[in-house]
């Protein structure tokens, strides 16, 4: 059992706290910006990544980390914003696969227009290029 104090414990912990950082301050630079979360975006990037044939639901679920019932009520607003489309799914007459659409596309990179330099401030202007590649490295071999 790994002790409460050991530096495995402790460099969980500051991997979570600097996730949390980053991640308020990307939502904050795109509240600024009147754009949407960061949920939006990574629904739009993981689907954009899988065009053309996008992804059903529950793949979509594995591509982010959102629980299924945030993103289905994520992908439904989102639909109704006409960010994403619904297409129907070859194998499967009751379901379907989601895309982007060309104004969800174009939120996408607007938004990176905005998430990019929130990186560049937290991760890269912080670390040297060899660190990011070892800690990608080390990130990696965690699954």
């Amino acid at each position: 059992m790994t002790n409460p104090n050991s530096p495995a414990t402790a460099s969980w912990i500051a991997l979570f706290r600097a996730q949390k950082r980053a991640r308020t301050a990307i939502d904050s630079a795109l509240n600024s910006a009147n754009l949407p979360p960061l949920e939006q975006y990574d629904v739009l990037w993981a689907l954009e990544q899988a065009m053309p044939l996008g992804l059903r639901p529950y793949e979509l679920e594995q591509a982010v980390l959102l629980p299924q019932h945030g993103i289905s009520r994520l992908t439904s607003q989102m639909v109704k914003q006409d960010l994403l489309v619904r297409l129907p799914c070859p194998d499967d007459k009751r379901g379907f696969r989601l895309v982007p659409s060309d104004s969800g596309l174009l939120l996408r990179q607007r938004m990176w227009q905005i998430y990019q330099p929130v990186i560049t401030d937290f991760f890269q202007a912080k670390l040297a290029p060899d660190e990011v590649q070892e800690l990608m490295q080390l990130l990696c071999r965690t699954g």
